[in-house]
């Protein structure tokens, strides 16, 4: 009897011409800053960049009578703010066989080399999305339990999976750095739910004060919005030498709902201060949630609005202006977050500084492959790009933390 079974020899499998992608590249943040008016420097030499900052007034001022002794003479106070370049990586390799055997049709569906290269831009770029919202020590999650004393010796439970991918190498640093308990450990299974991350090394001496890192990369990725808005030291200066080098930042003891008042008078704090309106806000998905469900009571309008370089985001009125909340995919917030934060950027007072070169393949060999030390017949490649995060004005943006988020897998 002629049935499938006995056909399938003679069955072919049809494949599609391209292959679909099973995780996001969208890219949200860091492309809106570098759409915006000069929202990239290409004018920097060395390995820094100095941002000469008017930060004090002349005080010669004063209000007299007559022939009464003027106002001593005052001065006005300058500042350097010194951006540190920091370099990006992306590095692949192919074999002999692979260049050969998976080049064209019909040999394969797809050019290995073309999709490792083209692959490797796509991976690296949204890598530096993440590190857009990051602290420049690289952290990926913290680690909340360890496995000491227990019998499960490969497994780590951490505060957040959103950036760990399995394969990913991570080295395991104190967070207060640089003490590195576990280098090069590669994620083997990720437990989304419990927030078990399961390595391929024993992580039994790991501690409760470790963060996640990409392997090597502790204290150098670029200073991302969670360093650039703040009360720390950053760019060579600190708030303790110059006042006005702090962001504002709006925090409460408890969870408390997303509150349209508050926003006004984080936006107000920073126009006081600077004469600056913030450009845009931005959160994760459960802060739009959040803000979408009281603009439902509240409001006669819940649609999106498209604004200038082609995006479009929740509106939030502020006097005669729309400010624009952008929600983020590599914002910081898991899915599940029961709390969240809202970050407003004055976008013409951040620049992207960057080697006119941007993401390029290495060449100075007069090939962009390089053979392998092992003696191999196989070659390696290597994209870069020297950048760094800046602000001239920190001051000019806010963070809004402890907003009751409205997690994903919230009920109805």
């Amino acid at each position: 009897m002629a049935d499938l079974t006995s056909a399938e020899p003679m069955l072919k499998e049809v494949w599609p011409d391209a292959f679909e992608t099973a995780f996001s590249q969208e890219i949200v943040g860091i492309a809106r800053l570098e759409k915006t008016s000069e929202g990239i420097k290409n004018d920097y030499s060395g390995r820094y960049v100095v941002i000469p900052m008017k930060v004090r007034r002349n005080q010669g001022i004063g209000s007299r009578s007559e022939r009464a002794i003027l106002p001593l003479p005052g001065k006005q106070g300058w500042s350097g703010s010194r951006v540190t370049m920091r370099y990006q990586y992306g590095v692949g390799d192919i074999t002999l066989q692979g260049l050969k055997l998976a080049d064209s049709e019909p040999r394969s569906f797809i050019n290995l080399l073309d999709q490792e290269m083209s692959g490797l831009r796509d991976d690296v770029m949204k890598d530096y999305a993440r590190q857009f919202y990051g602290n420049a020590t690289g952290a990926l999650t913290a680690v909340t339990a360890d496995t000491v004393g227990t019998a499960d010796v490969n497994t780590l439970e951490v505060d957040s999976v959103q950036y760990l991918e399995v394969e990913m190498l991570v080295d395991l640093v104190l967070e207060s750095g640089p003490t590195v308990e576990v280098t090069a450990a590669e994620i083997v299974s990720i437990d989304e739910t419990a927030k078990l991350v399961v390595f391929d090394v024993n992580v039994s001496a790991v501690t409760t004060a470790a963060i996640a890192v990409r392997s090597g990369s502790y204290n150098q990725e670029i200073n991302g919005l969670g360093a650039l808005i703040g009360s720390g030291g950053v760019q060579n200066l600190t708030p303790a030498e110059e006042p006005s080098w702090e962001s504002p930042t709006f925090t409460a003891g408890a969870a408390r709902a997303y509150d349209e008042i508050l926003f006004i008078k984080a936006l107000d704090s920073t126009r006081r201060r600077t004469g600056k309106s913030v450009s845009a806000m931005f959160t994760d998905f459960g802060g739009r949630r959040a803000m979408f469900a009281d603009l439902v009571q509240t409001r006669d309008y819940t649609n999106t609005v498209e604004f200038a370089q082609g995006f479009s985001a929740m509106p939030f009125n502020y006097g005669a202006k729309t400010v624009p909340v952008v929600e983020d995919p590599d914002y910081p917030g898991d899915y599940d977050s029961v709390t969240t934060s809202f970050i407003g950027v004055a976008e013409e007072v951040v620049k992207v500084y960057r080697d006119p070169e941007g993401w390029h393949f290495a060449e100075e060999t007069g090939s962009m492959f390089i053979a392998k030390t092992d003696r191999s017949d196989a070659w390696e490649f290597r994209l870069r790009q020297v950048s760094q995060l800046g602000t001239s004005q920190r001051n000019a943006h806010f963070r809004i933390e402890n907003i009751t988020s409205i997690p994903e897998d919230a009920a109805a």
